[in-house]
């Protein structure tokens, strides 16, 4: 089975909950906190290593009744680009976004 390493954008207050609600699933094989984005603590990250592909994610997300706001999900997959050596370094919100979410 295919493994998928994605990552959420989650309101910072809903992390801890979302984090719980996508442990128990079966299809999660990993689940960390990325931490809060420096330039707007409001957001924060999850990152999760599933079965689910990123549509499959975003479904169930909008799908099921858990009570956490998020703002996206992203692919956390390794390109060519990026060196093993090398920390994945993905930017999933716009600058627009982060400036309509924290108010700057």
């Amino acid at each position: 089975m295919a493994q998928h390493r994605l990552g959420i954008d989650v309101v910072t207050r809903d992390r801890n909950k979302l984090q719980q609600w996508l442990g128990r699933l079966k299809s999660t094989m990993e689940i960390e906190n990325g931490g809060m984005y420096h330039q707007c603590p409001e957001e924060s990250q999850l990152w999760i290593t599933t079965t689910m592909s990123q549509k499959e994610l975003e479904d169930w997300l909008y799908r099921v009744n858990h009570g956490c706001d998020y703002t996206g999900v992203f692919s956390r997959e390794l390109t060519k680009e990026t060196q093993p050596n090398e920390k994945d370094t993905t930017v999933s919100l716009s600058s627009e976004r982060l400036t309509q979410n924290c108010g700057g």
